[in-house]
């Protein structure tokens, strides 16, 4: 399925989302939701065609599948801390 630029990006915005905001809540801790992070990012841009993989990687500003994890674990901390 070949998906809109902002709707391939928008689907790592929504992992960082939802396992941000437990995290914020204080409902979750911070090693875990990294892992999970890493393991949902990942599983994620495996489930995109090579169009869609290039536009996440240029929305998350990153080279390569594992720039693109640590920019998407950078972004949730950003938000956790304000």
């Amino acid at each position: 399925m070949n998906l809109t630029y902002a709707d391939a990006s928008n689907g790592i915005n929504e992992i960082i989302s939802s396992l941000g905001f437990k995290l914020f809540m204080g409902e979750a801790e911070v090693k875990p939701t990294v892992k999970a992070v890493r393991a949902e990012v990942s599983s994620y841009y495996a489930s995109l065609n090579r169009e869609n993989r290039l536009d996440v990687l240029h929305a998350y500003d990153a080279e390569n599948k594992s720039e693109l994890i640590e920019n998407a674990i950078l972004d949730l901390m950003e938000r956790i801390e304000g």
